[in-house]
């Protein structure tokens, strides 16, 4: 990643991208990104192909623009695909542990850590099962509060 950032001036000495609390928790993200972006393209594509092209046609001839075709008639069509990744990545941020645990396990200086990584430590280090316990109960709490939040905006755009 430094001989990259190097090669396209981005910056002008190597970095300790995982030494830095700061520069730890984007390097994850990055990766995290990088790791998930693929289904998302599927999803997408497979919801832009299966768009009736005769509407987009019409649309041409009735003299829309690429900027107007895409807000009345892309955006719309992809809403629910759109929502659909937000509570898969939603759900997924909320589980997320292997990303944080292999990269960096909650370093340096706790700059990584998150709720799942600290549920584990509190579950398997510290033993204190029944606090890493209450932990996964609040966030599946969250999680199912979150997922229902999004149904209800699914539903009532479908409505």
């Amino acid at each position: 990643m430094n001989a990259v950032l190097t090669k396209l001036h981005l910056i002008s000495a190597y970095q300790s991208w995982l030494g830095n609390p700061h520069a730890a928790m984007n390097a994850v993200i990055v990766a995290d990104a990088w790791k998930m972006t693929p289904l998302a393209v599927i999803f997408f594509l497979a919801a832009l192909q299966s768009f009736d092209k005769t509407t987009y046609e019409a649309a041409m001839v009735d003299g829309a623009g690429a900027f107007r075709r895409f807000i009345t008639l892309t955006l719309p069509n992809l809403k629910p695909t759109i929502l659909i990744i937000i509570v898969m990545r939603t759900v997924e941020k909320f589980k997320a542990f292997d990303i944080f645990y292999l990269m960096t396990r909650g370093g340096p200086a706790d700059g990584t850590k998150t709720l799942m990584y600290d549920t584990y430590l509190q579950a398997f280090t510290n033993l204190n099962f029944s606090e890493a316990a209450t932990y996964a109960y609040l966030i599946a709490l969250i999680v199912a509060l979150l997922t229902l939040t999004y149904v209800k905006i699914m539903k009532r755009g479908s409505d």
